[in-house]
């Protein structure tokens, strides 16, 4: 049996007829067909502008503590310039750490993975789709607040 997405996508393209959902990134440059999911009345390939435009779509549960961020993620949009089956990653850190040196190197970790830059290494290096632009200006005045 294969293991993870590399290991998924190895044995789909050395198969015959084989069908399997593998993370994005594990098929960039592989000899295999990408299927279309039908988004509206178009059919719709996987992109992270697609995951992106979903994302955006997505609303913000309420209910939660001002530095937590949970979302009911839209995966039934009909508009065609978003691709709902995506993963959406998280981060966790606490809001105050004892030690002032620890505070200050995880936010600034965190800084950098919602900045612009941070977000083009993102994409460049795991295809990971931006951050909505909310989504990130709301993830930074959390990070910021960090103690």
């Amino acid at each position: 049996a294969e293991k993870g997405n590399s290991g998924v996508v190895s044995g789909v393209a050395g198969g015959n007829g084989t069908i399997a959902y593998a993370d994005d990134s594990a098929v960039e440059g592989q000899s295999v067909s990408i299927a279309s999911i039908k988004v509206g009345s178009s059919y719709v390939k996987p992109s992270a502008a697609g995951a992106a435009a979903a994302f955006a779509l997505s609303t913000q549960k309420t209910g939660t503590p001002a530095s937590v961020m949970t979302y009911k993620l839209d995966r039934t949009s009909t508009d065609a310039s978003t691709y709902p089956i995506f993963m959406a990653s998280y981060e966790i850190a606490c809001q105050t750490y004892s030690d002032k040196t620890t505070a200050s190197d995880i936010k600034a970790f965190l800084t950098y993975m919602v900045s612009a830059d941070g977000q083009k290494a993102a994409a460049a290096n795991a295809y990971s789709a931006p951050l909505p632009a909310a989504i990130a200006t709301k993830e930074a005045a959390i990070i910021a607040a960090i103690s």
